[in-house]
């Protein structure tokens, strides 16, 4: 396929080609006729007729914006519901649809940030008071194994004390 392109871009971007197609569009050598009637607006051509399968447009009520969230979409649906603007059952149906999910998701979402709060005050709580930290004496090179032992002792106390003081 790249080989095709290739080949008919070889073909199709020639120097002639491209200096004809601007010379055609008035672009170079520059001719302001060929360039500025072009770009003046020109009378607006009417929509086609609308097909006998789809329902004609019948007014600004009939148009919905992009739903920003759950309620939103549940008021747009209600809208679909009270209108007759030609919406099929199955288009109700999906709406409906991606209200739930939206709902489900939402309510998901307000208990991941409930959990991740308590944790985060729960987290909060252990390392303000938990972390303790061996003093090295400055005669000796390492800290000895009693004193890491007597430190880790004393750490798992005070976690006993809190979880016992938890609810």
């Amino acid at each position: 396929m790249i080989e095709s392109y290739w080949k008919a871009s070889q073909i199709a971007f020639t120097s002639s080609n491209i200096v004809s197609g601007w010379r055609e569009a008035g672009l170079w050598p520059l001719d302001p006729s060929k360039v500025l009637p072009s770009a003046e607006p020109g009378p607006s051509t009417p929509p086609p007729p609308a097909s006998p399968d789809t329902p004609p447009f019948k007014s600004p009520e009939n148009t919905y914006d992009t739903p920003k969230g759950l309620q939103d979409l549940i008021r747009q649906l209600k809208r679909i519901k009270m209108a007759d603007c030609g919406v099929t059952r199955d288009v109700r149906n999906l709406v409906g649809k991606a209200a739930k999910a939206l709902a489900i998701s939402s309510s998901e979402l307000a208990t991941t940030r409930r959990e991740n709060e308590d944790l985060r005050i729960k987290l909060d709580t252990y390392s303000r008071d938990i972390l303790q930290t061996v003093i090295p004496n400055p005669n000796k090179a390492f800290t000895s194994l009693p004193e890491i032992r007597a430190a880790q002792d004393k750490r798992n106390k005070r976690l006993r004390a809190l979880e016992k003081s938890e609810p």
